[in-house]
């Protein structure tokens, strides 16, 4: 349909033998490990909605962009014990069960494109045990979910090849978790950034 770009699918990925970083396996930092049989199922979905094609006022530059994934199986599919314990069926390290980006924005006559937007990563464990409560070390414990907003602002020049950019990352300046690989590491603060794109 005119002003409306969609593109789906459903995925199913079986490994027979697949490679993991061994700090999410009980081994030490810097190495790999073999986690046997895992099981990769989803579905992914992408748009992009014009709203002034769809309502049938094409001078409206309002449009919807996004991409979401579901993950809804992300597994050790073959029997191994560690810690103690069979891990058969735990959900794989750093595999959330949802991705999320939506964005909003307006392309003005002149050039001028502003963008809002949210990203959001649900929970999603670091180790192949499932592990909950964080560890003394911060290498091992489950990753909450947090959801960041974002804006972008891009300025096309009547100079040809010429734009203006601006950037903003996570506007509210939230503080989150994003990997214990190496002990707890904080996702990136709030970030400014703007810049000249000039092609030639």
């Amino acid at each position: 349909r005119a002003g409306l770009a969609l593109e789906a699918a459903l995925f199913r990925i079986d490994f027979d033998d697949q490679i993991v970083n061994g700090s999410s396996v009980g081994l030490p930092l810097q190495t790999f490990a073999n986690a046997g049989k895992t099981l990769h199922q989803g579905f992914e979905i992408g748009w992009r909605a014009q709203i002034g094609d769809l309502i049938g006022a094409p001078g409206n530059g309002l449009y919807l962009l996004g991409a979401y994934t579901w993950l809804f199986d992300a597994k050790f599919d073959s029997d191994q014990i560690s810690g103690g314990q069979n891990i058969k069926g735990n959900r794989l390290p750093y595999a959330p069960e949802h991705l999320l980006n939506a964005s909003v924005g307006y392309e003005f006559p002149r050039g001028l494109d502003v963008r809002f937007g949210m990203e959001h990563v649900s929970k999603q464990y670091t180790d192949n045990l499932e592990t909950g409560p964080g560890a003394a070390n911060g290498r091992t414990g489950a990753i909450s979910s947090y959801t960041l907003y974002n804006m972008t602002v891009n300025y096309e020049t009547r100079r040809d090849g010429l734009s203006l950019f601006l950037v903003g990352n996570n506007l509210g300046d939230k503080t989150y978790i994003a990997n214990r690989t190496d002990g707890i590491q904080i996702g990136r603060t709030r970030q400014i950034i703007g810049g000249v794109d000039w092609q030639f």
